[in-house]
């Protein structure tokens, strides 16, 4: 099967830096990469006031990080963009950017959380998988 729009979530794990090696190697030039970043704003929800400072300077630090790995597919002569989003990653990688996108595959890592994360919030890669609009390649070590 030819896949043409490629979703890869990014959360600078070593797991989404395999999801990314692997989708460079599903690709090629007629396939089209969107990396996405999904800051989780329930982090928000313990602090009184989030500081728009410290939300720029994290989104500044993603920010560079996805344009290196633009670079990299670029390279690779694999079309590649990416955004930078903001809410529950289990919704908004599992539905709204695959319709936005066009996407007719995922490709991200088994876990990026810790194991405790894992055990309050669940696995995001566990959810993307059952709910998911379209096909799920979920990478292992």
């Amino acid at each position: 099967m030819f896949y043409k729009n490629i979703l890869v979530p990014i959360d600078n794990s070593h797991q989404s830096k395999l999801a990314f090696q692997k989708a460079l190697k599903v690709a090629d030039n007629q396939t089209h990469l969107h990396l996405v970043h999904v800051i989780d704003t329930r982090i928000f929800d313990n602090v009184a006031v989030a500081d728009d400072e410290i939300i720029e300077k994290v989104s500044n630090t993603i920010r560079k990080k996805l344009e290196e790995m633009v670079t990299i597919a670029e390279k690779a002569d694999i079309p590649t963009n990416y955004s930078i989003e903001y809410g529950s990653p289990k919704l908004l990688i599992s539905k709204d950017i695959p319709q936005n996108e066009h996407s007719d595959l995922i490709i991200m890592g088994a876990t990026g959380m810790h194991e405790i994360e894992k055990l309050f919030l669940g696995s995001v890669a566990e959810y993307v998988a059952q709910r998911a609009v379209c096909d799920v390649l979920i990478v292992r070590n």
